[in-house]
This record gives C-alpha cells, sequence and structure tokens, in this order.
C-alpha cells in the first residue's frame, strides 16, 4: 500500500495543478504604480514663499529640487496614499526671473513640476500712457501690462508711430541702445536725442508743432533720418568758459577706432616706463583684440591679458602741435580694481629731456586708492623723485564707475586744475624761470590706462579683474584768440 500512495501522490498535485478539464488558472493582474499631484506648475513672485503639493499614489515615491541654491522640497519622499510636500523658495534679488523643476520618481519612472520665480517688477518711469502703449506691444515679455525696468533695458527698437504721444523726456535715460525710432504721426512739440548715439533710424515726420530736433555734438543726418518739413537738427552747445574759444576736440561719436587725424598710439614693451606690466600696441594686440575702440558715444581704453602679457593703449592728441595754454577738459570714466592706473595728462612737444621739459597731469587715480584722483605738475624745481612736487589728491565720488569732468586752465601767469567744476590744485608761477615753470612751449593731451609699475602697483595687482576699460566721453581745448 505505501509503494501505490506514492505513486499516486504526484498524479493528485498534477492533476490540482492542471485544474478542472486541464484549462491553466490566470493570476490576478497586478495593479500600475501611479502617482498624481495637483499641480502642473508652479509660480512665485520675488518674495521668499512656500507653496504645497498634494501627492495621491499607490506606491512609494521620493522629490528633490533641481536647483537647490533657492528651492527646497519638504518632505523628500513618502508612500502609498494622499501627501503633501512644500515647495519653498529663498528671495529673488536678481533682475530677472529665475526657473527650475521638482522631479517625482517611482516605479521606475518620473514626473517633472515646472517652478518660476518672478523677478521683482519695478515699472518704467514714462510719463506718456500712450508711450507705455506703445513700447507694451513689443516689450510686454510676461504679459502683466507693465513695462518693468528690466523689459525697459531691453529696448532697442521703438515702433511707435501714430500712437498719439505728446512727449518722450525718457529716451536719453532709458533707451540710450535705441537703434530704432519711428515716432511719426503723433503730438510731438519737442524731441531730444541727445544720448541716442546708436540711432540708426529716425522718422519723427508727421509731428506739425515739432520744430527742433536735439541731436548730440558731431551729429550727421543720413538718408534714414527723416523729420518734418521745416524742423532743424540742433546740437548741444558746448560750455565754454569766458574769454576761450573752443579750438580742438573729439566727442567720440564718429566711426569705430580712435580718429587717425587727431591720434596717435604709442607702442612700447611692458616695463618701458614706472616699470609698468602693460605693452602698449597700436590699436589691437597679437590676437586681434582692440586695446583702444570706439563705442557708445566714447572711447573706450582696453587693458586685458592675452597668451600671458598685459595689453592696453596710450594714445597722443595732436602730438606735433600742440597748444601753448590753454583749457582742457574731458569727461572720463574710470576703471575699478588694484593695478589700474589710468591718466589724462600732456607732456611737451619739443620734448628733451624729463622733468626739465615739465610735464602736466590733469587727471591721476590708481586703483588701489578707489576714487581718489591727483593732478600734479612736474618740472626740475618740483618733481616726485625728490618729494618737491606739486601735486593735489582729491576724492571723488563714483569716479571708478561714472563719468566725471577733469579740467585744467593753463595762462602765462597760473594753472587751475577742476574736478567736476570744483577748483583742486593751484600753482602761480613763481617767476624764476624754467626750473619751476617749463611751461610757455606747447604740450600734447595723453589718455592712457597704464596697469601695475611704481605707483599703480606699489600694492599689487589682482589680475581677476583684468579686462579693464577707461571710457573717455570727450576731450575739448579752448584757447584765448
Amino acid at each position: 500500500m505505501k509503494r501505490i500512495i506514492f505513486l499516486l501522490i504526484p498524479v493528485y498535485i498534477f492533476m490540482s495543478a492542471s485544474g478542472c478539464g486541464g484549462s491553466k488558472v490566470t493570476p490576478d493582474p497586478q495593479p500600475e504604480k501611479t502617482l498624481a499631484v495637483d499641480v502642473q506648475e508652479l509660480v512665485f513672485s520675488n518674495a521668499a514663499d512656500t507653496k504645497t503639493i498634494t501627492v495621491v499614489a499607490n506606491c512609494d515615491w521620493g522629490v528633490s529640487s533641481n536647483d537647490k541654491d533657492w528651492l527646497t522640497v519638504s518632505p523628500s519622499g513618502g508612500t502609498e496614499g494622499r501627501s503633501t510636500i512644500r515647495v519653498s523658495v529663498t528671495e529673488n534679488k536678481a533682475s530677472q526671473a529665475r526657473s527650475t523643476s521638482i522631479s517625482f520618481r517611482f516605479a521606475g519612472k518620473k514626473l517633472d513640476i515646472p517652478v518660476r520665480q518672478n523677478y521683482k517688477v519695478e515699472a518704467a518711469a514714462i510719463s506718456d500712457p500712450n508711450f507705455v502703449k506703445a513700447l507694451l506691444k513689443s516689450y510686454d515679455e510676461d504679459g502683466d501690462g507693465i513695462l518693468s525696468t528690466v523689459e525697459a533695458a531691453k529696448v532697442t527698437r521703438i515702433e511707435a508711430k501714430g500712437y498719439g504721444i505728446k512727449a518722450m523726456p525718457e529716451l536719453n535715460t532709458l533707451f540710450k541702445d535705441a537703434v530704432y525710432l519711428d515716432c511719426s504721426d503723433n503730438q510731438l512739440s519737442e524731441l531730444d536725442i541727445t544720448n541716442l548715439v546708436k540711432l540708426e533710424y529716425l522718422d519723427c515726420r508727421g509731428n506739425a508743432n515739432l520744430k527742433t530736433i536735439n541731436v548730440w555734438s558731431g551729429f550727421k543726418a543720413g538718408d534714414k533720418f527723416l523729420k518734418p518739413e521745416g524742423a532743424q537738427w540742433q546740437e548741444p552747445s558746448i560750455p565754454t568758459p569766458a574769454g576761450y574759444t573752443l579750438v580742438w576736440q573729439d566727442e567720440f561719436n564718429e566711426g569705430n577706432i580712435p580718429d587717425v587725424k587727431k591720434w596717435t598710439h604709442e607702442v612700447k614693451n611692458a616695463g618701458w616706463v614706472n616699470h609698468e606690466l602693460q605693452n602698449y600696441v597700436s590699436g589691437k594686440s597679437p590676437k586681434g583684440t582692440r586695446v583702444s575702440e570706439v563705442k557708445d558715444g566714447a572711447l573706450h581704453i582696453n587693458c586685458f591679458k592675452e597668451d600671458g602679457k598685459i595689453y592696453s593703449a596710450r594714445i597722443y592728441g595732436n602730438v606735433s602741435a600742440g597748444w601753448k595754454y590753454a583749457y582742457v577738459e574731458a569727461s572720463i570714466n574710470l576703471p575699478s580694481g588694484k593695478g589700474t592706473w589710468p591718466a589724462f595728462w600732456m607732456m611737451p612737444v619739443h620734448f628733451t629731456s624729463w622733468p626739465h621739459d615739465g610735464e602736466i597731469d590733469i587727471m591721476e587715480e590708481v586703483g588701489y586708492h578707489k576714487d581718489y584722483v591727483s593732478s600734479s605738475l612736474h618740472a626740475d624745481g618740483h618733481v616726485h623723485s625728490n618729494n618737491t612736487q606739486v601735486t593735489k589728491e582729491v576724492y571723488c565720488k563714483g569716479a571708478e564707475g561714472e563719468f566725471h569732468t577733469y579740467g585744467m586752465e593753463w595762462t602765462p601767469d597760473y594753472f587751475q586744475f577742476y574736478v567736476d567744476g570744483q577748483k583742486t590744485l593751484y600753482y602761480k608761477n613763481p617767476g624764476t624761470g624754467v626750473r619751476d615753470w617749463p611751461y610757455d612751449a606747447p604740450f600734447y593731451v595723453i589718455l592712457n590706462l597704464a596697469w601695475g609699475g611704481d605707483w599703480g602697483g606699489s600694492q599689487g595687482v589682482d589680475e581677476s579683474k583684468l579686462p579693464v576699460t577707461m571710457k573717455v566721453d570727450y576731450v575739448r581745448v579752448f584757447q584765448k584768440l
């Protein structure tokens, strides 16, 4: 009997597995793993904030931020059922929106939820509502009906024909990068484009009361500058000291390099003077990077490092003739950074030796002494090498990064230096001869940006600040005729 039972057991198991009639039994299907959230996107204002997301899942899951510098998620995961997570952002202090996403992972799958945080919207201050309407049509990127300062900064093309605009005073402050301006068929009685030096096209026809269009110095109206019949282009008047006449100028509004009829480049290797580290080249570096260029209505003198060498520019104005006695002025925006040594100065046309022939320093500044500008005179009787130089240093807030005017009046009897019209250094001719007054001879103008050297590098240099740029809005020379 035992043997028979033993043989029957496998038969019984086989039949049980086969089921009735020999058909197979299909197991119950497993439910699909799913996860659902109650948002498709999260949008935050610029302020620090927290929003919640409801999660419904039938499995375990995890969630993480794809930019943890400003967005965090808590908790980092959950299990089957309904859960709530918190999404937190820090304040957005930048002037542009930022975006990222948060990622849910479950059962080998991934679900991304976009997250956007706006910047703080500040409306651009524009006085004429019809001008605002014209700008919103092209530049309202976020569709909020507000032309923000960020959106205004991107304006280069202004199409404002026939909007009933009465005034556009903001052109010179908010829209200096404009290259195209159509303000025809409006109600303008005045139009000032003095600072729109990048402008390539202007149509202001159809403004019946517009008689004068204020333009920049050296303006030339081409075929793409259209005005009402009878209206006049008017360049700005240049402030002129009493008794003087403008005899030479460069407003840097034309071309893309310094005018070769006015300016000459010095070419010298590093160490040529004052142990300075820059190489002065004629126009551009060996790889073609400009050390001097004209753009945005200003001369740019660029100092940079290329293949282990420092390059910059030193240019001479009216070098062959110069001027004898004059009022000389320039508007200059100084660079920043330890190692910079920008200067606006003059040297004698008929130079034989230094300091015997004299030197006139209208403005110098070194980057380690931010915003302190100096004026100096050098001669045999007063020179820095023995601490007898005639010099005056003053604090000029914003000299680095903003335009300020630096001037010098030079007569047979005295020198008077100025910063933004305020008197600084004064030196009277002592009447003791050439040792103390080698200044009865023609001198020419120099603009340069040195790097390092005996003064500029006396506290070291910071090459991480390179490249740097010295910007010159204009140079003007006046004489008594």
